[in-house]
């Protein structure tokens, strides 16, 4: 259900790529399809993120809704086409997991583990002791706060804080965590103008335990 443009070898060399010929429609002009079509296109392209940052180490850098087009075939299942796929991110197996144990101990609210992780990544040289406890602090209130709710359904309501809090105590957060964050981020406000009922947590949990047992990590939820 998820399409890419292939490149035409013949009509291309070093400075000119010429790919194949996508038809499809924005996928914000599906926010006012039938409510099952919304859905579907919402769920699949949240699915389809996560499963890049979790399971591929592979992530398309740039999915902003003008490079997803949607296709509705004769069944009214919807496809999507994923454009301009010229900005991708890799982390290697080293920083997929560093990634993987933030994002779970997010998923856990277990924020002063999480601020530890981002915390242990080539930063200590930049910020003090103090600064450091601080921030841990910092990051483990966020998921204090968010207890109502899940840190996973709103993370983008919460990069501005940790970002706040990454600049307060000299704190460099990792930068696979920043781009797999905004990657959710920009897919989470997709879907939730698609389908503001979808709840985020149902699909990403499953993709967390799948990947953290890909990299034979512990894992347990409460």
């Amino acid at each position: 259900q998820v399409h890419f443009p292939a490149p035409i070898p013949e009509l291309t060399h070093s400075d000119v790529l010429v790919e194949t010929f996508m038809k499809g429609q924005p996928i914000l002009t599906y926010t006012k399809a039938d409510p099952s079509v919304r859905e579907a296109l919402a769920k699949l392209g949240l699915k389809t993120t996560l499963k890049m940052i979790f399971l591929n180490d592979f992530v398309h850098g740039d999915l902003h809704p003008g490079n997803i087009l949607v296709n509705v075939d004769e069944k009214g299942k919807p496809h999507l086409t994923l454009l301009d796929c010229g900005l991708v991110i890799e982390f290697g197996p080293e920083q997929h997991a560093t990634v993987v144990k933030i994002l779970g101990a997010f998923a856990r609210r277990d924020g002063t583990l999480a601020g530890q992780l981002m915390v242990d990544n080539d930063s200590r040289s930049q910020a003090s002791p103090l600064d450091v406890q601080l921030f841990v602090q910092g990051i483990q209130q966020i998921c204090i706060d968010d207890e109502d709710q899940n840190f996973v359904e709103h993370v983008g309501d919460y990069i501005a804080d940790i970002c706040y809090l990454a600049c307060r105590h000299k704190v460099r957060l990792e930068a696979a965590f920043v781009n797999a964050a905004l990657a959710v981020e920009l897919m989470e406000g997709i879907a939730t103008s698609l389908y503001p009922a979808i709840q985020v947590s149902s699909t990403a949990l499953p993709m967390v335990l799948k990947a953290e047992m890909m990299h034979r990590l512990p894992f347990k939820f409460n």
